[in-house]
């Protein structure tokens, strides 16, 4: 949670997106934003609401990666599953890459994507 919304260019990116498309990334950095404003006054309230977030992102995420609560796992695996559920996030933080390689010595090439 504190990778996503901490990314600058995420949340400029979610900011940016449809808003009558609610993505869970978008409802994770409103959360966490609203959390942030009643944490000073009502800290109860504030982990209340992080914690139903992640319960949410947990019953979006759990049929995907086939987890099981209580055994850790990687986050970082998650992180491409909640990019792809939205296409305009996807596009923007999602790297292409090519790789080349050539032999000057016999001509072959090869091109990987």
């Amino acid at each position: 949670m504190s990778l996503v919304v901490h990314n600058r260019t995420l949340v400029r990116c979610l900011a940016r997106t449809d808003k009558e498309t609610v993505s869970l990334l978008q409802d994770l950095l409103s959360s966490w934003l609203n959390a942030q404003s009643l944490l000073a006054k009502e800290k109860a309230a504030a982990v209340r609401i992080l914690e139903e977030v992640r319960d949410r992102v947990w019953d979006y995420i759990q049929p995907i990666m086939k987890c099981v609560q209580g055994v850790n796992d990687s986050p970082l695996a998650v992180l491409p599953i909640l990019l792809r559920e939205n296409s305009d996030v996807e596009e923007t933080l999602f790297q292409h890459y090519q790789w080349e390689f050539s032999c000057h010595v016999c001509g072959y090439k090869q091109i990987d994507r």
